[in-house]
């Protein structure tokens, strides 16, 4: 897992927001319970909102952030999401990508809110083995409180998960997700 501070430029991030914001009146929003396989939904009750960045906002950011990629793949799919409340994502592998990273857009965000990104510090899981094995390793589970900028790239495929977001939260969580094809 790689987490690199300020990948985008303070107003490419605002662009970001603004254009998620503009957005959330429209009809161009999937829901995760439609779009997400029910292998990352295990215990999330709530809802995430998916809808693909347009494409001179993909070009913009992938400019900026394209160099702290594995030079693995050109083709990426560049989606907004607005996690809402008691929304959040299960642990899984990103198996079906080359990579994935997400890029945090909320200017403050606190750790008591949820959406919190854990991940196993481990690439070499033996899945043979009882789950208890590595979901108790508390020495190899690493936390990561969204940061505004901040981008994690998940290139090893390592097992991660997103906490459920309270739903008491006094604002949505924003974030860029890049998947490279």
């Amino acid at each position: 897992m790689k987490i690199i501070k300020n990948v985008l430029s303070d107003d490419l991030a605002k662009l970001c927001l603004n254009e998620i914001v503009k957005l959330q009146d429209d009809s161009v929003w999937s829901s995760s319970k439609f779009y997400w396989p029910e292998s990352i939904q295990i215990g999330i009750s709530g809802s995430c909102l998916v809808t693909k960045a347009d494409e001179n906002i993909k070009n913009q950011i992938l400019e900026q952030i394209q160099s702290y990629f594995p030079k693995t793949s050109d083709d990426f799919s560049v989606m907004f999401y607005i996690w809402q409340p008691c929304s959040g994502m299960s642990k899984h592998l990103d198996s079906a990508y080359k990579f994935a990273a997400t890029i945090y857009l909320n200017p403050y965000w606190n750790i008591e809110w949820g959406g919190n990104f854990l991940y196993y510090n481990k690439t070499n899981i033996d899945w043979n083995t009882p789950e208890n094995e590595y979901m108790y390793d508390h020495d190899n589970w690493k936390l990561i409180v969204p940061e505004y900028r901040t981008m994690v790239i998940n290139t090893d495929k390592m097992l991660h998960m997103v906490t459920p977001i309270s739903s008491f939260v006094p604002e949505l969580r924003y974030t860029i997700q890049i998947f490279a094809l």
